[in-house]
């Protein structure tokens, strides 16, 4: 797996980390503790050109590939 959206992590703040071989963006709004996030391999994370952090409702990277770009998106809607 080369990207993976995960939602509610129960981490603080907002931005990116490293562990071992991935990446993770992510993103809480102010109070609260269910953060969305993108865990990137390392092999993806190099063509990553732009990372935006919203809320705690919406995160997105850029990707650049060959002949276009991507925009990959992860959404959070509570049930």
């Amino acid at each position: 797996m080369s990207v993976l959206g995960v939602s509610e992590v129960q981490w603080k703040g907002q931005g990116e980390t490293r562990s071992g071989d991935c990446t993770v963006y992510y993103s809480v709004g102010v109070g609260a503790e269910k953060v969305l996030a993108l865990v990137v391999h390392k092999i993806i994370d190099r063509r990553v050109v732009k990372k935006i952090v919203n809320n705690d409702r919406i995160v997105n990277i850029n990707l650049q590939a060959e002949l276009l770009n991507i925009c990959m998106i992860q959404l959070y809607k509570s049930t």
